[in-house]
């Protein structure tokens, strides 16, 4: 048995030698006009959309720390299944989130890097996954969540054991196909009874899954399932680019055919927790799959709808996707897969970027109808979230558990849910993090009150017995003593300033040498944060909701404090 590890081992490109056919080129990618496209001129995406700030949600800790786990939404709440622990130990418990706390579900086995999929009706299947230790070994084990007794119950077996696979549902029928350190060319097919081997296909893991409007499956990818790249097919012309697998349910055979992918632009791997209805969109009957992929040349990245009806393939509208942070400039690394919500017609891509302040989370917003978008960011995470398992949750938000702190032995259980931006929540034509609304507001005891808007970057900085803020168009000194309180408060399209009923109405004042913050929710965790990442200071408020951070015990220099949804800095001189 080989470990995961061996994943990074240079790899030995091949070719099954199944392969004989002729197969044509790719025909051109052509514009999809059952959208109505109302952005024709658009082009660089670091260059045009919003910017603003990501909401987000800490939950309470789960009870196992995770990676490689399953976390799906149901009538009950969210839930996560399986995975693996400390010390890259299996682990076959799963729990459930509801009523503000995490709760153990009853039953099942270990399944760590397995599949999960939507039976319909509340139910979930959970398939395959590592049989041992440090990702080895590959399994048969298939569990159902059961929402009506909120139990995981046994199911029936692969026809061979598969790790790092993916499954998907047409109409009913459940089609599994990948696996890792195992030879594999085989679907397996589930007819509601029990699985059976069909098809022949190319070995693969964690591959794209996706149907055509007559249930036929294709499947394709990036690394074979010893984690080496795929060779890609040269065509009678010379170029090279991608082809799949392409299963005809009724004939029972397999056909290779050719997709718009080049070699010099491929899908990006996907992780072990999407799935094919996460970046599913069905259009009149025909069924489209959105396709993140990524330049070798210039490293930026595009979305593309893809789709086999009638042989054609759709191009969404040349979206290029920001490398780069638009604001900060940071390098952004996206995750494979994408989130579709059909109800607000917009996709969901995720990031992240490694900054002064930690790890940063992205949420690029981006609605498929009129091209408008949204990049929300979120700093100061210890970790890099892009390893958690994430979901989206019927109302429009993104959950995300555990993933990989500094290594597979030490997974998370820290939990999360963010609230991506409504794309293009601005109508102003210049990115920048005034489509927030949000201000800083200062109120003294004699009344009067002075407004900083948060994107002319106010900073707060503690001078002796005075509190000065400056920004781009300001410099206000106060003394302490006349301070009542400072905080957050959202402006609206008329200018007003009120504090949003969603928002965190957290209050920060100065009382003899100590910050308080009041109003956070009981047991809300803050941190404080030098400039370089380096965690001060981690403590959780009390049952007032009331945390008290003592000026006197820091050094001088500038702090990054988070509270809950709020960051900011202050600066002790």
């Amino acid at each position: 048995m080989k470990r995961l590890m061996l994943l990074l081992l240079t790899a030995v490109l091949f070719w099954p030698a199944t392969l004989l056919a002729t197969i044509p080129p790719a025909k051109p990618i052509k514009d999809f006009t059952g959208f109505t496209s109302k952005s024709a001129t658009r082009g660089d995406g670091a260059k045009m959309g919003v910017v603003t700030e990501l909401k987000y949600e800490k939950l309470p800790d789960m009870n196992q720390a995770r990676m490689w786990h399953q976390t799906f939404a149901t009538s009950n709440g969210l839930v996560v299944v399986g995975g693996h622990t400390t010390g890259f130990v299996p682990t076959k418990t799963s729990e459930i989130y509801q009523n503000g706390k995490w709760q153990e579900i009853l039953g099942g086995v270990i399944h760590d890097g397995a599949f999960s999929v939507d039976l319909g009706g509340g139910g979930w299947m959970i398939g395959g996954g590592f049989s041992d230790n440090s990702g080895v070994g590959q399994s048969t084990n298939v569990d159902v969540y059961n929402p009506a007794a909120n139990t995981i119950q046994p199911g029936p077996s692969l026809s061979k054991p598969r790790a790092l696979a993916k499954a998907l549902n047409v109409n009913g029928r459940i089609f599994v196909s990948g696996n890792w350190y195992a030879d594999d060319n085989t679907i397996d097919y589930y007819n509601g009874m029990s699985f059976s081997s069909v098809g022949n296909t190319d070995g693969r893991y964690n591959p794209y899954m996706m149907a055509d409007k007559d249930g036929n499956i294709i499947i394709f990818g990036t690394e074979d399932n010893y984690g080496r790249p795929i060779e890609l097919y040269t065509y009678n012309d010379g170029s090279k680019g991608l082809v799949a697998d392409y299963y005809n349910v009724e004939t029972g055979t397999t056909q290779y055919i050719s997709l718009p992918y080049s070699e010099n632009q491929l899908p990006v791997s996907l992780t072990n927790d999407i799935r094919s209805s996460d970046y599913h969109l069905s259009v009149n009957g025909n069924n489209f799959y959105m396709v993140l992929t990524k330049k070798k040349d210039t490293g930026t990245y595009q979305l593309l709808f893809y789709s086999v009806e009638e042989d054609q393939h759709y191009r969404f509208n040349d979206f290029l996707i920001p490398s780069k942070h638009p604001d900060s400039g940071e390098e952004i690394t996206y995750r494979g897969g994408v989130y579709i919500d059909k109800d607000r017609e917009q996709l969901y891509l995720i990031g992240s970027s490694q900054g002064k302040q930690g790890q940063t989370v992205h949420i690029i917003s981006l609605n498929y109808d009129t091209d408008e978008w949204t990049i929300a960011s979120a700093q100061g995470f210890s970790y890099d979230l892009m390893q958690g398992s994430w979901a989206l949750l019927p109302d429009g938000r993104l959950a995300c558990s555990g993933g990989f702190t500094d290594s597979n032995s030490h997974p998370s259980s820290e939990a999360y849910i963010f609230t991506p931006p409504t794309a293009g929540e601005s109508s102003s034509d210049t990115p920048g993090p005034q489509k927030s609304g949000k201000t800083l507001v200062v109120l003294t005891k004699g009344g009067a009150k002075t407004e900083f808007v948060l994107s002319e970057e106010p900073k707060v900085l503690f001078e002796g017995k005075n509190l000065r803020i400056t920004s781009s168009k300001a410099d206000v000194t106060y003394a302490l003593s006349d301070i009542l309180r400072f905080t957050y408060e959202n402006t609206d399209p008329t200018g007003i300033n009120k504090l949003a009923e969603t928002e965190d109405p957290t209050e920060i004042s100065y009382q003899d040498g100590t910050l308080v913050l009041s109003q956070l929710k009981e047991g809300a965790v803050v941190g404080v944060y030098s400039l370089d990442g380096k965690k001060v200071q981690q403590l959780r408020a009390n049952h007032k909701g009331t945390y008290r951070l003592s000026l006197s015990s820091l050094p001088k220099g500038v702090y990054i404090v988070k509270a809950d949804t709020i960051t900011y800095k202050i600066m002790k001189r």
